[in-house]
């Protein structure tokens, strides 16, 4: 159940709490404990 849950977030959610967020510039943004965690877990379970 966990993982049809974070596997429906759409590609942008996806991308955006990955290792580096980008902006539309490509300034990369300073990424966030939180988000690295769940990028973790996602790739953990795929």
């Amino acid at each position: 159940m966990l993982k049809s849950s974070l596997m429906r977030m759409s590609t942008l959610q996806i991308l955006s709490i990955g290792e580096t967020r980008w902006d539309d510039d490509g300034v990369a943004f300073i990424r966030s404990e939180i988000g690295r965690e769940v990028y973790d877990l996602i790739n953990l379970i795929s």
